[in-house]
C-alpha cells in the first residue's frame, strides 16, 4: 500500500470518513484552513456522547480515539438543541 494510500486509509478510520477513493487517488487534494481550535488529544464530552449514541442506537464503531465523528456530534448536538461548533 503506498504512502499516501496509507495516509487517506488512517484519515478515514480515525474520523470516521468514507473518502471518494476513485476522485481522491487521481486529483490533487485541496488543504483547507477551518475555524475553531485543533485539539489532538481526547474530546471532553466523548464518554458522555458515547453514552448518548450507544442510548439511540448508533453505531459505536468509530474507535476509542477520543475524537467523536462529526454526524453523530451533529446529531447529539442537535437531540440537545445546541448547534454544533
Amino acid at each position: 500500500m503506498s504512502g499516501n494510500r496509507l495516509t487517506l486509509t488512517m484519515l478515514e478510520h480515525h474520523f470516521g470518513l468514507c473518502l471518494p477513493k476513485a476522485s481522491v487517488m487521481r486529483a490533487p487534494l485541496p488543504a483547507y484552513t477551518v475555524r475553531g481550535q485543533l485539539s489532538l488529544g481526547p474530546e471532553s464530552d466523548v464518554d458522555l456522547i458515547r453514552a448518548w449514541a450507544a442510548e439511540h442506537g448508533y453505531s459505536l464503531n468509530w474507535g476509542r480515539s477520543g475524537h467523536v465523528p462529526a454526524s453523530i456530534r451533529d446529531a447529539y448536538a442537535h437531540a440537545d438543541g445546541r448547534r454544533s461548533s
